[in-house]
C-alpha cells in the first residue's frame, strides 16, 4: 500500500479530543434514502483521503491508501441536534480510515444531511468539496478522482526562520522531552477522547442575519474599505468584551482541490479599544488581518515552532492536561499553547464566505446550509460564518461542564 510522507504538523491535531466540523444541509424535491446512501458512498471512492487510513508508529504519522474506505454513512432517526452530541463524544477511528461521518435524516419537508469530519483530515473547504462531489453523483455529473495532499511542513517555505531566543527554547524543550518523555499510541488517543468527554458537551447556539440586514453590512463594509469579516468580528468582540485574545484561520489553497487541511492558525494581539467607534476598530481589525495574510513571518509564526518540536512532544500536551500525564516538558508547553492555564484563546472565528453551493440541482433543492466549527482545546468559544442563499448564519460553539455524563468508548 502507498504511504504518504510523515508530517509533524499532522500531530497539533491528532490526539485532540474535540477537532470535530459539521456541516449541516436541509434538502428537499424529488431525492430517496437510497439515492442519498448511494452519493454519498460514491464521494467516499472518488478522494484519496477518504480512501487512506492514518498510521502511528513509533511517534511517527502518515497517511496510508486502503482498497475500501473507512469513512461512514448512516440513515438515522430523530434531530440532528442529537445526533451530533452522541457522535461527538465517539471517537473517531482514524486507524481504521473513518474521517468522515454522514448521517441523513427523513424530514418532513425533505432530508437533512449532516456531515462530520476530523479536523485533521479536512479544512472547511475539504467538506464542501466532499459535498459537492455528493450533489454532482446525484445529478449524474462526472467527479474527477482528487488525490491527497494534506497539510504539514511543506506548506511552509524553506527559508522562514523563527527567532533565535524561541530557537533555543524549543531545543531546550526537546533536549529536556529526549531525556525524560515517551511515545504514545492508539490506546493513548483512545484514552484522551475518554477523559475529555466523561464530564463535557459541546454547546451550539445559531444566528441568523436574512438578506436585507446582510445587505446593508455590505454596503457598510465597501464606505469603510473593509471586509465583511472585519465587520463581523469587530461587531462580536464590541458585543463580547470578556473576548480578549483572538485567532483565526488562514488558507493557504489556491487552486488546490484536494481534501486535506490547509489552513494555518494565526493569533494576532488585538483587543476591542472601547475608546474608538465601532467603525474605528472594524477598520484596525481590517488591517491586522491584512497584515497577517500578507507578512510570512507573522502569517507562519505559530506553525514555524510547531514544525521544529518534537512531535511526541506535542501529543504529550493532551495527555498532560486531560489524563496526568506528568513531564515538565509537556506541563510547560501545554500552558504555553494554552490548553493550561490563563493562555487559552477566548474565542477563535472561521469563516466559510460564501457558500459556492446552487440552490436548485433540478431533481433537488438546497434550503439551507450552515457549518460548525471544532472547539479546538485551546480554546474556549469558537464561531463559524457562512453565507448561502443570501443569508448568512453563524453557529457559537462552546465546552461546556456536565458532572453526568458517563464515558462513551
Amino acid at each position: 500500500m502507498n504511504r504518504t510522507q510523515s508530517q509533524p504538523l499532522l500531530h497539533s491535531f491528532l490526539f485532540d479530543p474535540n477537532s470535530y466540523m459539521y456541516l449541516v444541509v436541509s434538502l428537499s424535491g424529488e431525492l430517496t434514502i437510497k439515492e442519498l446512501v448511494s452519493a454519498v458512498e460514491k464521494a467516499y471512492t472518488q478522494n484519496e483521503t477518504t480512501m487512506s487510513r492514518l498510521v502511528l508508529e513509533q511517534g511517527k504519522v502518515w497517511f496510508e491508501k486502503m482498497e475500501k474506505t473507512g469513512c461512514k454513512v448512516f440513515v438515522k432517526q430523530g434531530s440532528w441536534q442529537e445526533i451530533r452530541k452522541e457522535n461527538e463524544r465517539k471517537p473517531f477511528h482514524l486507524e481504521e480510515g473513518e474521517f468522515f461521518r454522514t448521517f441523513l435524516l427523513n424530514e418532513k419537508k425533505g432530508y437533512t444531511l449532516m456531515m462530520m469530519v476530523h479536523h485533521l483530515a479536512a479544512d472547511g473547504k475539504g467538506m464542501l468539496l466532499v459535498l459537492e462531489d455528493i450533489f454532482s453523483n446525484l445529478t449524474g455529473e462526472e467527479v474527477s478522482y482528487k488525490p491527497l495532499h494534506n497539510e504539514g511542513s511543506e506548506i511552509i517555505p524553506k527559508d522562514r526562520k523563527i527567532s533565535f531566543f524561541m530557537t533555543c527554547f524549543i531545543k531546550f524543550l526537546n533536549y529536556f522531552w529526549k531525556k525524560s518523555g515517551k511515545v504514545f499510541t492508539w490506546e493513548d488517543y483512545y484514552l484522551v477522547h475518554e477523559k475529555f468527554w466523561e464530564t463535557r458537551e459541546t454547546e451550539v447556539k445559531f444566528e441568523t442575519i436574512e438578506k436585507q440586514t446582510l445587505d446593508q453590512i455590505k454596503k457598510e463594509c465597501a464606505k469603510l474599505g473593509i471586509t465583511v469579516n472585519a465587520y463581523m468580528i469587530a461587531r462580536l468582540l464590541k458585543k463580547h468584551p470578556e473576548y480578549k485574545t483572538i485567532a483565526f484561520p488562514i488558507s493557504l489553497r489556491k487552486e488546490n482541490r484536494s481534501i486535506c487541511n490547509r489552513v494555518l492558525m494565526v493569533k494576532p494581539p488585538y483587543r476591542y479599544n472601547r475608546r474608538k467607534s465601532f467603525q474605528e476598530n472594524a477598520k484596525d481589525l481590517y488591517r491586522m488581518a491584512k497584515l497577517y495574510q500578507e507578512d510570512e513571518k507573522k502569517r507562519y509564526e505559530i506553525s514555524l515552532r510547531v514544525r521544529w518540536m518534537e512531535p511526541t512532544l506535542l501529543d504529550s500536551c493532551l495527555l498532560h492536561t486531560f489524563c496526568g500525564y506528568r513531564n515538565k516538558a509537556s506541563e510547560i508547553l501545554s500552558n504555553l499553547i494554552g490548553y493550561r492555564g490563563k493562555r487559552k484563546t477566548h474565542l477563535t472565528v472561521t469563516n466559510l464566505t460564501v457558500i459556492p453551493l446552487k440552490q436548485d440541482y433540478g431533481k433537488f433543492q438546497v434550503r439551507k446550509v450552515a457549518g460548525i466549527a471544532p472547539t479546538m482545546s485551546a480554546c474556549k468559544e469558537v464561531i463559524c460564518i457562512g453565507t448561502f442563499a443570501d443569508e448568512m448564519t453563524i453557529a457559537y460553539t462552546s465546552v461546556i461542564q456536565n458532572k453526568n455524563f458517563l464515558s462513551i468508548r
